[in-house]
């Protein structure tokens, strides 16, 4: 009679991949076999990737001083948080919003805070990727059951707190598309000196941080003209600090990553994340997406008071397609743009079309309208495709919400313009290329952002 215990070690191997991990630990303890065959590091870096996608370095592990290292990460990391892996939008920080995402890198889990770049930058420029929060196993003990550190990496919000007081974290998801981060010991701002000089600090490195500029105290807020510019900031600045003791979290599902398949090749620009100029608002982010046959549409990620998070920017309705001479764009304004737009005669291009898809679509003139205003300088002298849509606007506070006519520009796959004709503004939205899907770290293909 056969048994478990004479069955070749590649073969049990097998079997413990294919179980779940609470009946690989029952089936450990059952016999010396077995428990030998659980602690192989082998089994569980392989069980790691095979049930997270996670490619591990064994290198690592075997510089811990914990014993059989891989399987404890997987049972008291990964067991309890391996969910929380992906792409999150925080939903507690008013109408500006987050991106973030819970990654593995060096045998911990780590939730990136994904910053656009800087309004000083160029809108091309790559996202700016910063650890907020570590998981991992303590390393300071050889023991069978180690314990689980979490900690606050990006502390500049909470200058004014203690050690102690952001040593205290509770992590909880109420079900798989939700999260909280919790930190009950956070106190009140002191709004003593002390208390006043953090903030003000505070202030300063987020100031810097958003606009690129390089103010090194208060005091260099001082004329007028500055504080006006900076009011945004300051407004955003404070709404993040009153967010900052509860953070709760949205899932991103099905998020687009960079990656330009054999249908998206079927669309105009191929969906997925970009970055876009906001004026005084800075740079955010949306999604691109075509949630129907006929419509690109954009879907804020981050916002701002006026057009805030999950709500629609815009969107070109793709059966109305415009094509302008360049004489004819050398002569137009803006609001001659407006009032030819229901004269206009419109090409109509099916794009699930196979003939179509196998053509390259044929170049035309693009000039900005004399009397248009550059969020950020456009440099392309011709488009693939221009749309007549609609982009939204509203007073503060997302009050009263309306859509006004637009052009939808595609310059290429990665970049687009929105042109806001009753404002006379063009956006420009440049493709993010981080892999804000990949479970790994170094997949991501950003580099890590001091802050």
């Amino acid at each position: 009679m056969c048994s478990l215990q004479t069955l070749p070690p590649e073969v049990l191997i097998e079997i413990f991949l294919n179980l779940p991990v609470n009946d690989c630990l029952k089936l450990s303890k059952s016999c010396k076999t077995m428990a030998e065959i659980a602690n192989i590091d082998l089994l569980w870096e392989k069980k790691i990737q095979l049930d997270f996608g996670i490619k591990v370095n064994p290198k690592r592990s075997n510089d811990s001083k914990i014993t059989s290292f891989p399987k404890k990460f997987y049972r008291y990391v990964l067991h309890r948080y391996g969910r929380l892996l992906g792409s999150w939008q925080l939903a507690t920080f008013g109408h500006y919003g987050g991106l973030y995402q819970f990654v593995f890198d060096d045998w911990s889990l780590k939730l990136i805070e994904w910053s656009p770049p800087s309004q000083a930058c160029n809108i091309k420029d790559p996202m700016r990727p910063i650890e907020f929060l570590k998981l991992t196993l303590k390393n300071d003990i050889a023991t069978d059951s180690p314990k689980m550190e979490i900690s606050l990496n990006n502390r500049n919000m909470y200058q004014d707190q203690t050690d102690g007081d952001l040593d205290d974290i509770i992590v909880s998801m109420s079900d798989a598309d939700k999260m909280s981060i919790f930190l009950p010991s956070i106190k009140e701002l002191d709004e003593e000196d002390q208390g006043l000089d953090d903030y003000h600090k505070m202030l300063v490195k987020f100031i810097n941080f958003e606009t690129g500029k390089s103010l090194e105290t208060i005091e260099d807020f001082g004329h007028i003209e500055l504080l006006e510019e900076l009011s945004g900031g300051l407004r955003k600045f404070n709404v993040k600090m009153n967010c900052r003791k509860i953070l709760g979290f949205h899932r991103l599902k099905n998020i687009s990553s960079f990656n330009i398949n054999s249908n998206s090749r079927q669309k105009p620009i191929p969906p997925g994340i970009f970055k876009g100029t906001y004026g005084a608002h800075g740079i955010e982010i949306i999604e691109l997406k075509y949630p129907s046959l006929n419509v690109l549409e954009g879907i804020k990620l981050t916002g701002d008071p006026n057009i805030p998070i999950n709500k629609v920017t815009f969107r070109a309705d793709l059966s109305k397609a415009i094509v302008l001479s360049k004489e004819e764009q050398e002569t137009a304004d803006c609001e001659s743009l407006i009032s030819t737009m229901e004269l206009s005669s419109f090409q109509c291009f099916d794009f699930e079309s196979a003939d179509q898809n196998s053509q390259s679509p044929v170049l035309q003139p693009f000039l900005v309208p004399r009397d248009a205003r550059q969020r950020a300088k456009i440099e392309y002298e011709h488009c693939l495709y221009r749309f007549q849509g609609e982009g939204q606007v509203s007073p503060d506070n997302y009050s009263d919400p309306s859509f006004i006519p637009a052009h939808v520009i595609v310059f290429n796959c990665d970049t687009l313009g929105v042109l806001f004709l009753p404002l006379k503004s063009i956006l420009t939205f440049s493709r993010v290329r981080e892999d804000l899907s990949a479970v790994n770290f170094y997949e991501c293909g950003a580099n890590k952002c001091d802050y």
